[in-house]
């Protein structure tokens, strides 16, 4: 009888151990009706995934605090498939975020800012253009990035060549910082120069985690890598001015 109730057989199917990242087939195993057990990990000897067990908010609360497991446990152990469907929600997000500080800056230059901002709200559309240009420059500055880091290690990489999807996918759910934009509403800081660079901290040490998961980087690499990405994207500000 089939032992394994979570299980995957191709190569690129495969699940992975949350400790250690090694490739698994299996997540438990059933022995019968009533008896369902976690696999352990053939490297590591540990549990290959706990979170299984988990409820959601444990494992956001263990993404935030940066620790690789849960985000192994995301993009690798379960069917999430909405990754399109959060990019729209981001880029949204970053377009309220740019629309709110062009209406701030249009207040403090005149007091009769009313008819203005019913102008600026006709602008919001275009602010999510530039959003999405910018999460589309993000995005292929990392993936170039980690093509030329792949190619440049050469022959003598042992490890085989990352899939990019699973590290887009790993950015954009690490990129879940971009959420606290709609408290950042709530309490009118959307124009906080504090409370956006925390976020921004936040979602560029998430994005880091996330990439040195999925691409068994060191950190170092995945700092520079998403840093560069960061970079170019915040190139692009100048042009919105």
């Amino acid at each position: 009888m089939e032992k394994g109730v979570i299980r995957r057989t191709t190569e690129e199917q495969r699940y992975k151990c949350i400790n250690c990242g090694h490739n698994v087939p299996e997540l438990c195993k059933k022995y019968n009706a009533n008896v369902i057990k976690l696999a352990h990990c053939d490297l590591c000897g540990k549990q290959v995934d706990k979170y299984i067990e988990f409820d959601p908010v444990i494992i956001f609360l263990d993404a935030v605090l940066q620790k690789k497991e849960p985000y192994r446990h995301v993009i690798f152990n379960t069917e999430f498939k909405a990754h399109w469907r959060l990019v729209i929600f981001f880029i949204i997000c970053d377009a309220y975020v740019m629309w709110t500080q062009e209406k701030s800056l249009s207040e403090a230059k005149t007091s009769n800012y009313e008819p203005l901002f019913y102008a600026i709200e006709g602008r919001f559309y275009n602010m999510c253009m530039k959003a999405s240009i910018e999460i589309l420059v993000f995005f292929s500055t990392v993936i170039i990035c980690s093509e030329l880091r792949f190619q440049l290690r050469g022959p003598a990489g042992s490890r085989p060549r990352p899939s990019i999807r699973s590290v887009l996918d790993g950015i954009i759910i690490s990129s879940f910082g971009k959420f606290l934009a709609i408290p950042a509403i709530i309490w009118g800081q959307s124009s906080n120069v504090v409370y956006l660079t925390l976020t921004e901290l936040l979602i560029f040490t998430s994005n880091v985690q996330a990439f040195t998961v999925t691409w068994e980087a060191r950190k170092a690499v995945s700092i520079a890598i998403i840093g560069c990405g960061f970079l170019m994207r915040y190139c692009l500000h100048p042009l919105w001015s």
